[in-house]
């Protein structure tokens, strides 16, 4: 009698795991899908001091960007023109991402240069990394591959 209940007991446990679990199951299976949709991004470019001793404006880009698969791209302004900005990259299911920008500097008072030489001119193409964690409805990030600050929100519409 005494590995029958035994037996039963470790079946309603085994049971009520499987119940409780469904939520996760679900979450788990949708994957980085569950961010796909239409994203507001926000870019806010601090004010940064060049080697020169000029400074670099701050400044500010709203955009809005789509996740189709976990597979995230956005982008404002006309390919191959000055100030064009384009962000591309993958967010994982547990939401971490690794961003990529290719953008084509504008206005010469925002652009920087870690260098003697002063910022480009508008026209030059210009590259960094971003670091960013999403959750189902935000997300923040940082750029990581260059010594101007940026911070990034990002916002799921809809």
């Amino acid at each position: 009698m005494l590995s029958k209940t035994t037996s039963l007991v470790a079946i309603g446990l085994a049971a009520s795991f499987c119940l409780l679990g469904q939520p996760n199951l679900k979450a788990a299976a949708q994957g980085p899908a569950k961010f796909d949709g239409s994203w507001a991004v926000t870019v806010d470019t601090k004010a940064y001091k060049n080697a020169n001793g000029t400074t670099a404006q701050a400044w500010v880009k709203h955009f809005v960007a789509t996740v189709k698969n976990g597979v995230f791209h956005g982008e404002k302004g006309v390919r191959g023109q000055p100030s064009f900005y384009e962000m591309n990259g993958t967010i994982q299911a547990d939401g971490s991402a690794s961003l990529h920008v290719s953008e084509i500097t504008g206005d010469q008072r925002y652009n920087f240069s870690d260098g003697q030489k002063g910022p480009p001119d508008k026209g030059h193409p210009y590259t960094y990394e971003i670091s960013a964690h999403f959750s189902e409805r935000q997300g923040t990030g940082k750029s990581t591959s260059d010594k101007r600050d940026r911070e990034f929100t990002f916002a799921k519409q809809g």
